[in-house]
């Protein structure tokens, strides 16, 4: 019954506000009105910030991702502000994430995702 709770916990955080703001404050910064171009983009359908951050957290080059929510348009970036020959556009329309160097770095190279999931549904069993 425990083990159940826990999962359901998980769960229900991944989806909540405080998770949205989680990936929001700490695992990616926020710039609104701007978005990096760049070919190699992986381009999805979402209809929010947080689907599309979680998205790039599923690919271990991911740097950045670009969201549009009037195209619902999510496009992972493997490029980041501070990557040479990164183009900027000034559009209103898109809000750029992109994670942070130094601080988080040692999460997303120790840890996918799913092997943080992993983990906290291990720590429910204990």
């Amino acid at each position: 019954m425990h083990f159940e709770k826990c999962v359901k916990f998980i769960l229900i955080s991944l989806v909540s506000p405080s998770f949205s703001s989680m990936l929001q404050d700490e695992y990616f910064l926020r710039l609104n009105g701007l978005r990096i171009r760049s070919p190699d983009s992986l381009v999805f359908s979402f209809s929010k910030e947080t689907q599309c951050c979680l998205r790039c957290l599923q690919y271990n080059k991911c740097q950045s991702v670009n969201f549009n929510s009037e195209e619902r348009r999510c496009e992972i970036n493997f490029l980041s502000l501070h990557s040479q020959g990164a183009l900027t556009d000034a559009n209103q329309s898109w809000v750029l994430f992109y994670r942070p160097v130094g601080e988080y770095d040692h999460i997303f190279k120790k840890f996918s995702l799913k092997q943080l999931l992993f983990k906290m549904i291990n720590a429910c069993n204990k």
